[in-house]
């Protein structure tokens, strides 16, 4: 069992800056496909797998972590590069259908089904004290959280700087192509077929008011947007401008901006009749 957690381990740390990276992205500020961060990740994944087996015989993190010592009888040369991508290869398949994994794990007598084949070993030697594990658990959880958190806060810093909001398929002018860079603290979207919706928040510097006022009065002049007024008096306690904007095939666009604190949100969406 200790091989299968292993494996999970590898898997999550390379799958959660796609996670981290994916909701960042998932602004849908840049218009870069959200597949493309997807599949460079996959290949990431089978970069360290295939690194891991040809040049430090299978030992991963995962594996450093609960102390297993692979036990592999390769040959140098053209049988371990082979080896290599063929292990390399069956291991990111059963991560894909890691719950028949599981099934042939545990039928297989705890063995995985390419071992025999490739001359993989007993992996499963005594276990290491319960302190060793957890320090070398903390040290990996903090790692893996300092890149993962640095890759967040780049890429938030570049999708600040982005020049449109992507919404659907409507490009709307950002709030940088605007009025400056502005830090971006945190974001989200999601789509479905019948809405398309984004939010933004940032930490602004000066008067948030005035910012909204020039942002809405852009829009308004450049982007063809016009002022729900009825819905800004609807006794909000905070300053709120919405925007609407009718789209063909009976779309529309509104954008929701409001001002609390020093925080500047804007709230986009796109929907179909």
């Amino acid at each position: 069992m200790r091989r299968i957690i292993a494996s999970w381990i590898d898997y999550m740390i390379c799958m959660f800056p796609y996670f981290t990276l994916a909701n960042v992205r998932g602004l849908g500020i840049a218009g870069e496909d959200i597949r493309i961060i997807r599949l460079v990740v996959y290949i990431a994944l089978l970069g360290y797998l295939f690194i891991t087996d040809y040049w430090l015989g299978g030992l991963t993190l995962g594996k450093w972590i609960l102390g297993i010592r692979p036990e592999w009888h390769w040959e140098e040369g053209k049988a371990r590069l082979v080896n290599s991508l063929l292990h390399t290869f069956l291991k990111f398949l059963l991560f894909v259908i890691w719950p028949v994994t599981l099934i042939l794990y545990f039928c297989l007598d705890r063995q995985m089904p390419y071992d025999k084949r490739l001359g993989i070993i007993d992996q499963t030697p005594p276990g290491i004290s319960p302190g060793k594990t957890l320090i070398r658990v903390a040290i990996s959880v903090a790692v893996w959280l300092g890149v993962v958190l640095s890759l967040s806060s780049v890429m938030l810093d570049h999708t600040s700087k982005a020049q449109y909001y992507i919404v659907s398929d409507q490009k709307i002018p950002s709030i940088y192509t605007v009025l400056g860079k502005q830090k971006l603290k945190h974001g989200s979207s999601a789509n479905n077929p019948k809405r398309s919706h984004a939010m933004y928040q940032y930490a602004i510097q000066g008067d948030g008011d005035e910012l909204v006022d020039r942002y809405t009065e852009y829009l308004i002049q450049n982007e063809g947007f016009v002022r729900n007024t009825k819905i800004e008096e609807d006794g909000y306690r905070f300053t709120v401008r919405m925007l609407e904007r009718e789209e063909e095939y009976g779309r529309k666009t509104i954008i929701m901006l409001s001002v609390f604190g020093d925080q500047l949100e804007v709230y986009l969406s796109c929907t179909s009749k």
